[in-house]
């Protein structure tokens, strides 16, 4: 009679650590981000980095300025950047993050959707992530 109770709490209770895994995956991806983003203003206030050629405020309020620097677009570039204390580079890894995180959240529902042999919803968020992953590969490419 036991083995019965711990089959039909099972589904529960993985629901549950599912529920308790994707929500420290989102708390953690968006605190994260926010270290980067407080890193880079940190970096910028200390090393008084200046990437926008806005002489003042009103210049930089009516969108003629434009970046010093612009940010790199190659993985090296970016990883040297990155390895100089450029706030740039921080701010791209915070956006990077935030953007990976639907992805991921999305992989950990497959996931457990396969645990739970729920071949539709499984199936459904193997359409999306792929459908995600497409899109991204096309904006690559262009």
């Amino acid at each position: 009679m036991s083995d019965l109770s711990s089959q039909t709490e099972l589904p529960f209770e993985t629901d549950r650590r599912i529920e308790s895994w994707l929500s420290f995956l989102l708390k953690a991806g968006v605190n994260l981000s926010l270290l980067f983003i407080l890193s880079a203003f940190a970096l910028n206030f200390i090393t008084r980095q200046t990437f926008l050629s806005a002489p003042d405020l009103n210049a930089l309020l009516s969108g003629q300025n434009t970046l010093i620097s612009p940010p790199p677009r190659e993985a090296s570039g970016f990883f040297h950047a990155l390895l100089l204390g450029q706030s740039p580079a921080f701010v791209q890894v915070a956006i990077l993050i935030l953007i990976a995180l639907p992805a991921l959240r999305l992989t950990l529902l497959m996931v457990s959707f396969a645990l739970k042999r729920d071949w539709t919803y499984m199936a459904i968020s193997a359409t999306v992530l792929l459908i995600m992953g497409f899109g991204m590969v096309m904006r690559f490419t262009e």
